[in-house]
């Protein structure tokens, strides 16, 4: 309808009168034209990176910005032609695995104008025909062959290509970052070549992260997968021989441990390369450390210990385990597997001086019952084995920290006996540091001998048995064995590294050892 208002208007009748208002007049319409609109789109049988969408009459599109794919991830990327038909260039292959229903068109109304100048409506969510005959490449298999415990094959279901080898990864009871690992591709099969061996026996998935480095040789987009690697690796993991003393957690990781899974790593690594009959691909001074130790107090037998590992300056790190004698009690007193023993490089003890602060083999100064019926053996073998097993040495499992049994003289004066101690954690006898008895009992059956001890080869010299606290003070540290000559005293280490002896209330160092077989 048209209307006029003759009071703001100036149009006039031939006669010269001012043409009345009117209000509303009907106007017959004969027009045929209708804005372009949405016929229909689809992906060819023939092209799947391309779209073509029809309208309902020609279009002309200056900017592809307005148009957008959901339910795929292929993208328009860029116009071929305008008209009532458009054809779109798309980022990669449709897959025909994604449903008609789930591809969807959008048009925001900007950047397109029909032939009569008029801009096209938006649309929203209109089906894509999707007639695609393309497969998406997916992974098939993964394996790590027999003859080479480096290598990793990933075979995909198509040809493909890779810029890089940062998307991917191996997770598991072994991992690996591939982003620095070196590969190679044929046709559709990726090899890398890993930094270390895969261990026989290890659960492990093959994971990539979908960020776009693998690509189908068609440039279709390859999604994030996880496949479980097919494990065939023949390699026993152990140390190779060693012509110094070394940081074996250096060797295995390439860093002191960061955690306890890594000092399980490390102390598993050992296990391995005795369980494989190599004890003397060991230095007697190779050494690893705990990232984190915390003791609790015990109810009667020495004050907590807590501690990071730190450097001691002139003497290691105070959380330092070094190996200190290989196979000293294979086929002594009933003991017949490989082992080597691993001791404190310095005291685990909270100590305010050199023989304070730290831990009593008894409240009261008593010998009497030997190391075996000792407050500091009972200390050792509860607070500081749970300790030590939380910061990641493995004494849930006796397969690797077995129970050795050792004779230690009971004490008494004269000394009455020893006694066999089974245990997985212990101090060590005067005899195993010094080779000799100078306070412990030196006669027949009572006495810690070379039938059943054995000198730590570690301990060559009165400096090798010096042990501080974390402030690189050297304290006094105790020992299992109760002096021969009355009933009061355990034999210690003073702080020259020299044999002396303290009454059994005394708060002195410790420094436990274990065995690895």
């Amino acid at each position: 309808a048209v209307s006029y208002d003759s009071a703001a208007g100036n149009i006039e009748l031939s006669n010269g009168d001012p043409l009345p208002s009117f209000n509303s007049f009907g106007i017959t319409n004969y027009s045929t034209y209708t804005s372009a609109a949405f016929v229909s789109a689809q992906v060819p049988v023939s092209e799947p990176a391309t779209l073509v969408l029809a309208m309902s009459r020609s279009v002309t599109i200056s900017s592809i910005a307005g148009f957008s794919l959901s339910g795929t991830t292929a993208q328009i990327i860029a116009k071929v032609s305008d008209g009532a038909t458009i054809e779109f260039t798309l980022s990669e292959p449709v897959d025909s695995s994604e449903v008609e229903s789930a591809v969807k068109l959008s048009f925001n109304g900007a950047g397109a104008i029909d032939d009569m100048g008029q801009p096209v409506p938006a649309f929203e969510n209109q089906a894509v025909t999707n007639n695609s005959t393309n497969h998406a490449v997916t992974v098939q298999a993964a394996e790590v062959p027999s003859n080479n415990s480096k290598r990793l094959t990933v075979v995909m279901t198509g040809a493909v290509s890779m810029t890089t080898s940062a998307g991917f990864s191996i997770t598991g009871q072994q991992t690996f970052d591939l982003s620095a690992c070196s590969y190679s591709i044929s046709d559709g099969t990726i090899t890398f070549t890993l930094s270390s061996d895969v261990y026989s026996g290890k659960s492990m998935s093959v994971v990539y992260d979908g960020t776009g480095t693998l690509k189908a040789a068609n440039s279709d987009t390859i999604h994030a997968f996880s496949r479980m690697i097919t494990n065939n690796s023949n390699f026993v993991p152990g140390f190779e021989a060693g012509t110094s003393a070394r940081n074996l957690a250096i060797v295995l990781l390439g860093h002191d441990p960061a955690s306890a899974a890594e000092v399980t790593q490390v102390v598993t690594m050992i296990h391995n390369t005795v369980a494989a009959g190599n004890v003397n691909n060991f230095v007697i001074g190779d050494y690893f450390a705990l990232a984190s130790v915390n003791i609790a107090a015990g109810n009667d037998a020495g004050g907590a210990f807590s501690a990071s590992l730190a450097d001691i300056t002139g003497h290691g790190r105070n959380l330092d385990f070094v190996l200190v004698s290989k196979n000293p009690y294979k086929n002594k007193n009933g003991n017949t597997f490989d082992h080597v023993i691993f001791q404190s490089r310095n005291v685990l003890s909270a100590m305010t001086s050199y023989y304070e602060g730290g831990h009593y083999m008894n409240p009261s100064d008593t010998n009497v019952g030997g190391y075996a019926q000792s407050k500091g053996r009972a200390f050792v073998t509860t607070q500081v084995k749970a300790a030590l097993q939380t910061a990641g040495i493995p004494f849930n499992d006796s397969g690797i920290i077995p129970l050795l049994t050792r004779y230690v003289a009971n004490g008494g004066s004269g000394g009455t006996g020893r006694d066999a101690i089974t245990d997985q954690i212990f101090l060590p006898t005067e005899y195993e540091m010094f080779g000799s008895n100078t306070y412990s009992s030196s006669s027949g059956n009572t006495a810690e001998t070379s039938d059943t001890q054995t000198h730590w080869s570690f301990y060559a010299d009165a400096v090798s048995r010096i042990k501080y606290k974390a402030d690189a003070v050297a304290v006094h540290w105790w020992e299992a064995s109760s002096y021969a000559s009355n009933t009061g005293n355990f034999c210690m280490v003073h702080i020259n590294g020299i044999a002396v002896l303290n009454g059994a209330s005394t708060e002195l160092g410790i420094a436990p050892a274990f065995p690895i077989r």
